[in-house]
């Protein structure tokens, strides 16, 4: 992003100051070498095969475009395809630059190959809805394209490409600010910016910056189709432009509606689809840079600099670990004025990934405060969904949608109440009224299934467990809930993992959303967790008292056990004056019941069957006067709340064994298996939020390696993408990083193709759906 600043500054640069920032680049990610090897490397590289002269600047743009696509891109029957061994570099590459542009790149390479003298034409061939190219592996294509997919976990937020949320920015910049500006307010959005693009300072410099690159944009263009003048632009126009950005008033005009490559007389419906457009016009600048000015390319290269500013605030970094970076990034709004309106665009880019004559698309949205509202909504999505089943019609014979709506987990504003969690409690009471409205109403709107979503830190399993209860009462009977994706300590997930299928009352073909804590090597976690751990007394008595209660009628060679009693009993004695444990565990038990229910008529619940929470309430606290005094002091004691509040330093020696936490493990994994039970597997996802680097070290490949590991037979599998337009990924080419990784780490290519086959098995008889699968 410096050579991005250096154009803000209104300065053009030269071809040494491209090598410059090169080299400053490199050593970035390889400081250990000494400078004369990236001298060395760069004369090499950038030197005209032809001149053996150093190339300009439009030759060094040119040079790194081609390279970057030779490196990663290939072609097979008239498609681009990323190389096979070269697909999780990929992946990390494109989280920061767009992919588009080197697809455009390989497509001027494939163009010179074939002897083509239009090389954009291929643009309209070869990219539709989708700029993210899947690998090629004929083997696994076959496969899939065979079973088909089905997409079972899909934040229909969330899921846009970036290079889509990018046109569509250049088209209505205003309303992207506007939204930018909202969230402004909100201290983890300041600090995204911060930390991405630290000359945006406000929602008004990301609007003149989409300014300048549409007018970068329209003059390309203009030069581009202006036959014998490729070099139209001139210094003093674009210097004057960069010194125009530099000022508190733009005052350019160009039209926005359109792409400037695209037809004057588009419809507007076709004038979404701008994708084809934007490729053909990168493919025709490539083209060009070789014999154009260094104006010319300097003017592209500012372009390409922005529109990877933009992707960088809407696909998560490499740097950006753990899942309140990922939240920064959903909480900007980036992709609210494109992803609000434009539910045809995302169902065109799911569908062009999934190949074969079936498809199943389980789409995931927050559900609205009103029923009028949600109910726009649902009728909004099923309308472009049954659009983009007409514009297909033949493609894909056979395809479906259901529509889960995912609860957002929030923290507890307020810490003194008569229970915790009073607040989101009220909002999931009424919110669940609304979904049952609805489906009870209308059920054509494909609305089948029921998640929790968000930050799990902010809110735990038991809050939801009375809307679960209710709606499971009133005929809902698909449930999956977003839980062990991120933790504090890895007891912590396991214990979230435990408290969601036993408060939720998950069973028979519900599922759990992530679980990475059930199968994450314990060694590895302890090994990136670092030294002293900082995590609430609270919290870590929770843990310790549900590691003793799950294994202590397990068979314990080491004596483990009696230690986690030794360590809970010093802790709850830090909180507590006087306790006995098995009241302690019992009041843990308890917080499935409801506290608006359980604290009387003063805060009574408005769900329909509180006369039946009020019985088993009662029936509790009866049968265990202590243990409920105890789910009552949870609740509302003020001096208790802030004592569990504490910080408590765990440091290494003084941690739970990993080989207790394998154990438990077992146990829940065990558990899952016999209520047939299905787990979520999102490998990018979760190598962006948890503690992994590479995919070969994701819990997916520890749980398919049974005869190496102490796990058991593992509950069936689920492959899903999560948010593949923040992850930058796709289902398709989710199961080509677990096929890839597979073969990598040693196995045969029919055994690897025997997983994904169980994998896709597994997907299909788990799949949510407004008919339910026996």
């Amino acid at each position: 992003m410096e050579m991005l600043g250096e154009y803000l500054r209104g300065r053009l640069c030269d071809a040494e100051d491209l090598r410059s920032y090169a080299r400053l680049c490199a050593r970035q990610h390889t400081g250990f070498l000494p400078d004369y090897r990236y001298t060395h490397l760069q004369e090499r590289l950038y030197t005209s095969p032809d001149t053996e002269k150093q190339l300009g600047y439009n030759g060094l743009l040119h040079q790194a475009l081609d390279q970057l696509a030779d490196t990663f891109l290939e072609h097979h029957n008239g498609r681009v395809h990323v190389k096979r061994m070269q697909f999780a570099d990929w992946q990390e590459l494109v989280t920061s630059i767009p992919p588009l542009p080197l697809v455009a790149a390989s497509l001027c390479r494939e163009a010179e190959r074939r002897g083509l003298s239009r090389p954009w034409e291929l643009a309209f061939t070869t990219v539709r809805h989708s700029a993210l190219p899947r690998m090629g592996a004929p083997v696994l294509e076959q496969l899939l394209e065979s079973y088909g997919l089905a997409e079972s976990h899909l934040h229909l937020n969330g899921s846009s490409e970036a290079d889509t949320v990018w046109l569509h920015a250049l088209q209505f910049p205003r309303k992207v600010c506007h939204a930018l500006d909202k969230a402004l307010g909100k201290r983890h959005i300041k600090e995204l910016l911060r930390q991405t693009a630290p000359f945006l300072t406000s929602s008004y410099d990301l609007y003149k910056l989409l300014r300048l690159a549409g007018w970068l944009r329209h003059h390309l263009a203009q030069c581009l189709c202006r036959p014998g003048e490729p070099n139209g632009l001139t210094h003093g126009e674009l210097q004057a432009r960069l010194h125009l950005h530099r000022l508190d008033t733009v005052e350019d005009d160009y039209p926005t509606a359109r792409h400037p490559l695209a037809p004057r007389d588009i419809s507007a419906r076709h004038r979404e689809h701008q994708l084809p457009f934007e490729a053909a016009f990168l493919v025709r600048s490539i083209h060009t840079l070789p014999e154009a000015s260094s104006v010319f390319a300097s003017a592209l290269h500012c372009y390409l600099l922005i529109q990877a500013c933009h992707q960088r605030l809407l696909v998560q970094q490499l740097t950006q670990n753990g899942f309140d970076q990922f939240q920064r990034i959903a909480d900007s709004k980036l992709r609210d004025p494109m992803e609000n309106e434009h539910y045809a665009l995302r169902f065109h880019q799911l569908l062009e990934h999934m190949p074969g004559s079936r498809a199943h698309v389980e789409g995931r949205f927050s559900p609205k405060d009103t029923t009028k509202e949600a109910w726009k909504m649902l009728t909004r999505i099923n309308r472009e969904w049954e659009r983009v089943q007409k514009e297909r019609s033949g493609s894909c014979p056979s395809t479906d949608l259901a529509l889960v709506a995912h609860f957002i987990k929030q923290k507890d504003p307020r810490p003194v109440a008569f229970c915790r969690h009073s607040k989101l409690r009220r909002e999931l009471e009424h919110r669940a009224w609304v979904l049952t409205t609805l489906k009870e109403r209308l059920p054509k709107l494909k609305l089948c299934g029921l998640d929790a979503a968000a930050n799990e830190l902010d809110a735990p399993p038991e809050v939801f467990a009375p809307a679960y209860r209710f709606l499971r009462h009133r005929g809902w009977h698909q449930f999956t809930f977003h839980v062990g994706e991120d933790f504090v300590h890895l007891a912590s997930g396991l214990r979230a993992v435990h408290e969601a299928v036993e408060f939720l009352e998950l069973g028979y073909k519900d599922r759990i959303g992530h679980g990475t804590a059930l199968g994450m090597d314990p060694q590895l976690w302890r090994q990136r967790a670092g030294g002293d751990i900082a995590i609430s007394k609270g919290e870590w008595l929770d843990n310790l008292l549900f590691l003793y209660e799950l294994l202590r009628h397990h068979p314990d060679p080491h004596g483990h056990v009696p230690l986690l009693r030794a360590k809970a009993e010093d802790m709850a004695h830090e909180l507590y004056d006087e306790v006995q444990l098995p009241h302690l565990i019992q009041a843990w038990k308890l917080r499935r019941r409801d506290p608006l229910v359980a604290f009387g008529p003063h805060h009574p619940s408005t769900l329909p069957f509180s006369r039946e929470e009020e019985r088993r309430c009662a029936r509790e606290k009866k049968d265990h006067p202590q243990a409920w005094k105890l789910f009552q002091c949870y609740h509302q004691d003020k001096t208790l709340r802030d004592k569990s509040c504490k910080m408590h330093l765990l440091k290494p020696d003084d941690d739970v064994p990993s080989d207790v936490l394998t154990m438990v493990q077992r146990s829940l994994l065990d558990r899952l298996r016999k209520r047939q039970m299905a787990i979520e597997i999102m490998p990018t996802s979760n190598l962006r939020i948890a503690c992994y680097r590479e995919y070969a070290e994701h819990h997916l490949f520890r749980l398919l390696d049974q005869h190496q590991t102490s796990l058991p037979e593992y509950p069936d599998l689920v492959l899903a993408s999560d948010d593949p337009g923040i992850f930058a990924t796709s289902l398709r080419n989710e199961y080509a990083h677990v096929f890839t990784t597979l073969r990598q780490r040693g196995m045969p290519k029919a055994q690897a193709l025997e997983h994904v086959r169980r994998m896709l098995e597994a997907s299909w008889t788990y799949r949510f759906t407004t008919s339910p699968v026996d």
